[in-house]
């Protein structure tokens, strides 16, 4: 993939919050988290975080803070955050599966949050991760 840029459509990430409410499915408020949503002007790409200092150190380096995503379940699927330091202004990836995470973590892409899960999903649904290599 040298010389092409790598589209990484997150979008399918925000479904996982959306996924609940849409089905009805309950969260007790005390088994939730806030997903925070931030957005850097300069590479397009959005990242998610329930670290409440993680969001605000990217406001402090340029990133836009567009609020609150969604609330996730504190158990449940854990959800995965890699990060791309081959990528032009850097890549985050997030996937429910720990196996496609290490296989691209042997590509050369990192942990983020020390290989542990970022959120947790709790949803029914399937999601999906498209890509667009240009």
């Amino acid at each position: 993939m040298q010389g092409k840029k790598v589209y990484l459509l997150l979008g399918i990430i925000s479904a996982v919050g959306a996924w609940n409410i849409a089905n009805g499915t309950q969260v007790k408020s005390s088994s939730k988290s806030p997903v925070y949503r931030l957005y850097n002007p300069n590479s397009g790409e959005h990242f998610y975080t329930t670290n409440f200092y993680e969001g605000n150190s990217l406001k402090n380096v340029g990133w836009r803070d567009e609020g609150i995503g969604w609330q996730a379940a504190n158990s449940g699927e854990p959800v995965y955050r890699l990060y791309n330091p081959n990528a032009k202004g850097g890549d985050h990836y997030y996937t429910l599966s720990k196996y496609e995470a290490q296989t691209l973590v042997n590509l050369g892409w990192r942990w983020d949050n020390n290989a542990n899960p970022v959120f947790y999903s709790a949803g029914t649904g399937n999601l999906y991760v498209s890509y667009n290599l240009m």
